[in-house]
């Protein structure tokens, strides 16, 4: 009798889940998809939504083909886009998708070494159909891309480039990994939930304007630790295997791939953020020494600095190592310091110690390289090297701004470099055999592809100035530095009135100049006319010290500024704050 009682007790605990398989097989048949895992950053797309990232299209007088639905470049999609790739592939047909990030998109250019490869292909392979796809998408991380890749998978490619790297420290990736790792009851069964088909088609019966919004991700800013906390090990861990996940995946349909390294700018882009060790964090005393050095130190590296001034900064910055040796920009100082006295081994070292001690990554780091390199060697998969690329173009060995436009975007002679560099390597690896004689010449692409050297030099004027403007400002004193990036952002808010980046930049300078009025009618101005620099200055001002003193020494009444916002505007702060403080 008990072991009939039992045996009714196991049916009853065991059939609702043999009832839930039988509805998800059912599902399955009928083509319900599962919830997205990685829905795409900045779409909101959540439970209820399907995830497409190929969406058909068939505008008047072309063939049917598909287009992006998260257009990289667009902050609105296209309401009549036209198809990156035909719907029919040809017989004689060379498909390649190219997956990556902004510096795939294009961004802020436009093109990118997609369009060179694109336009050289189509001529040295005058007996074949070639579409060279565009799949970048800015502020992508790797789970992102991959997702994309294993869609494009299904559309017959005969090629792969995959150049990922730059944005694993996304806010939304830290979310998903976090969420991954919490090991509570709750979490197990959120987490089975969301994977279910019965889930979303469950979804689907509640009234669309019933429906709560996607959350939004944790913001990216910092206060005193890193924004990563104790993930970098998962993170690590994680963007290697998807990196095999993907190389998996194309050789299991039997397509090639190439691996890329990320072009970064080490030599001449500080690092976005810094942090102290534990110790001298919560020891006011020791980071006021800290302070004091380092600040004696970066004082001698600014304006027209000499080797002698070099010397004094780095008996200075190792004054101020001898006390914490973690912050980041103590090592970017110190790069700067031994490139001045020509020290260029140590000099390497030291910039490179910078970007990987980076406390708010927006670069590449060594360990997304190295799970690049290393999976490229274990797989035997061909790796387009474009980092050491770059490197061999940058002074001492280092990549600085000679071409990139920023932080990690390539010019457009950058871009040039790298199609070159691809498409060698394709006939290296015997991927596709190529005319050469066919070949284009680069004054003829850039023709066809339009681009404006003028315009894309000012885009390069523009972020050299953004960029000298964090230095200037991590300075927080008058120097010939500030000086004349205070002019350059001048110059930038007088052809554009609307570059509310530039204008506020150039007040917060004007505020460590001790022009108090200019600094405060330019910082107020961004801060009424655009929600995003308003977000950013109020956060900072924080969190961030310099962006503290500065906002401070304009005599503006944060206080009172923050009283009379929307209270939406109030709600956003205090999340991106009390998100900070997590950390």
């Amino acid at each position: 009798m008990r072991s009939r009682a039992t045996g009714r007790i196991a049916l009853v605990a065991i059939s609702p889940v043999l009832f839930l398989a039988l509805v998800e097989v059912a599902l399955a048949v009928a083509g319900v998809a599962p919830p997205p895992r990685y829905p795409p950053n900045g779409t909101r797309a959540g439970l209820f939504d399907e995830i497409r990232f190929w969406v058909p299209v068939a505008p008047a007088g072309a063939a049917p083909g598909f287009a992006r639905a998260f257009p990289a470049l667009a902050l609105e999609p296209d309401p009549n886009p036209r198809p990156a790739f035909v719907r029919d592939k040809p017989p004689n047909g060379f498909r390649t998708f190219v997956l990556g990030e902004s510096t795939v998109a294009g961004y802020p250019l436009g093109k990118s070494f997609v369009d060179w490869v694109d336009v050289r292909l189509r001529a040295m392979l005058p007996d074949r159909s070639v579409e060279v796809v565009n799949a970048g998408n800015g502020g992508w991380y790797s789970a992102e891309v991959a997702a994309l890749l294993h869609e494009s998978l299904d559309h017959r490619p005969d090629l792969l480039v995959w150049a990922v790297g730059h944005n694993e420290v996304h806010p939304a990736n830290l979310k998903n990994l976090r969420e991954e790792r919490d090991s509570s009851f709750a979490a197990i069964v959120k987490r089975i939930a969301w994977r279910l088909r019965t889930t979303r088609a469950l979804a689907r019966l509640i009234p669309r304007d019933a429906r709560p919004a996607a959350a939004d991700a944790a913001d990216r800013s910092i206060g005193e630790r890193p924004c990563y906390g104790d993930d970098l090990p998962a993170l690590q861990a994680r963007f290697r295997a998807t990196v095999e996940d993907v190389v998996a995946a194309a050789r299991a349909r039997g397509v090639p791939i190439v691996l890329c390294t990320m072009p970064r700018n080490v030599r001449t882009y500080a690092p976005a953020a810094s942090v102290f060790s534990p110790a001298v964090r919560d020891d006011g005393a020791l980071r006021a020494q800290w302070e004091a050095a380092y600040s004696d130190g970066w004082a001698h590296l600014q304006g027209e600095a000499s080797a002698a001034g070099a010397r004094i900064a780095l008996e200075e910055l190792r004054r101020a190592a001898q006390i914490d040796n973690t912050p980041a920009r103590l090592h970017f100082a110190l790069g700067r310091a031994h490139e001045l006295v020509g020290e260029m081994a140590d000099a390497r070292r030291e910039f490179v110690a910078a970007l990987d001690r980076d406390a708010c990554p927006n670069r590449a780091q060594s360990w997304t390289e190295q799970a690049t390199r290393d999976v490229a060697r274990e797989r035997n998969v061909p790796l387009l090297d474009i980092r050491a690329l770059f490197d061999a173009a940058g002074a001492h060995g280092l990549t600085g701004a000679e071409l990139l436009v920023d932080n990690v975007h390539p010019t457009f002679e950058g871009h040039e470099r790298i199609a070159d560099e691809l498409i060698g390597l394709l006939e290296r690896e015997r991927i596709v055999t190529l005319r050469r004689d066919r070949d284009v010449p680069a004054a003829s692409i850039r023709s066809q592809l339009g681009i404006d050297d003028d315009a894309a030099n000012r885009m390069a004027s523009r972020n050299a100035s953004l960029a000298n403007f964090k230095l200037a400002l991590q300075a927080g004193v008058e120097n010939d530095l500030c000086r004349r990036t205070r002019e350059a952002l001048a110059e930038l808010v007088r052809e554009n009135a609307r570059d509310y980046e530039a204008l506020s930049a150039l007040g917060l300078l004007e505020a460590i100049a001790g022009d108090r009025e200019a600094a405060a009618t330019h910082i107020r101005r961004s801060i009424d006319e655009s929600r995003g620099c308003r977000l950013w200055l109020l956060v900072a001002h924080r969190i961030e010290p310099p962006y503290q003193r500065a906002i401070d020494a304009s005599g503006l009444d944060v206080a009172e500024i923050e009283r009379n916002l929307p209270e939406a505007d109030r709600r956003a702060i205090a999340a991106r704050y009390d998100a900070a403080m997590r950390r």
